[in-house]
């Protein structure tokens, strides 16, 4: 039975830790042993919302985003979160009703393996893993839970966009600080604000101005108080 990373303490606040982070390294390989390594470019779609879920998707390198159509469409998807290298997603569908909730596409070229479901929710991988994914999935809700209570923007804003940090296709780095790619319009919908609220938060540090010929591209100065400010998420503003 495969316990979580002891050397680790659960956050209380914050973004939560991936699947990698909790079950630490040995473990890690352990759980890719015998998993097909596979290669997708960006904007390849891991997974629709409504269809069946009949596998998990092991994000092994790169940055995906979960996204959402809260009436059902396919049109018009909010932005849930990003995942990144070490993460699971799919895991809820597989084992629970089986219909996916969310739409999963690489926002960066990626690396990831498949776990069939049947595989998933067998005994024997259940007594190996079920302890570390339970764990796993709670600190996921966690996250969500706080993200969709109003309160300490900043915060928020920057728990979503803290897994963006570690990744060459969605972080530019440089003098100035770290450029990364996302759209303000998506953020601006997953936190639930209006353009103008957004506009406020990023005028506040450790955000810079808007950098001239990088549409597309959000300039934090301080990478460093952005993950400080994504600690604080959750807890007293």
């Amino acid at each position: 039975m495969t316990l979580c990373n002891n050397s680790a303490p659960e956050p209380l606040f914050g973004p939560s830790r991936t699947f990698r982070e909790r079950v630490g390294e040995p473990a890690w390989e352990r759980f890719l042993g015998g998993l097909a390594i596979i290669e997708r470019p960006v904007g390849w779609p891991l997974m629709h919302q409504g269809e069946t879920g009949d596998y998990v998707v092991v994000v092994v390198r790169g940055v995906v985003g979960v996204r959402q159509a809260g009436d059902g469409s396919s049109i018009l998807l909010r932005l849930l979160a990003f995942r990144r290298g070490g993460d699971l997603v799919g895991d809820l569908a597989v084992l629970g009703p089986g219909v996916r909730t969310a739409t999963v596409r690489a926002c960066t070229a990626c690396e990831v393996a498949i776990v069939p479901g049947e595989r998933f929710r067998s005994p024997a991988f259940q007594r190996e893993w079920g302890l570390a994914v339970s764990s796993y999935i709670a600190g996921r809700e966690r996250e969500a839970q706080m993200l969709s209570r109003a309160g300490d923007d900043l915060a928020r804003l920057a728990c979503v966009l803290v897994p963006l940090l570690g990744n060459d296709g969605t972080a530019q780095w440089s003098d100035d600080g770290v450029y990364l790619k996302v759209c303000r319009q998506d953020l601006a919908a997953c936190l639930g604000i209006g353009a103008r609220r957004l506009r406020q938060v990023l005028a506040m540090p450790p955000f810079g101005a808007t950098p001239g010929g990088r549409r597309g591209w959000l300039l934090v100065k301080d990478p460093r108080r952005l993950r400080v400010a994504a600690a604080r998420h959750g807890g007293p503003a």
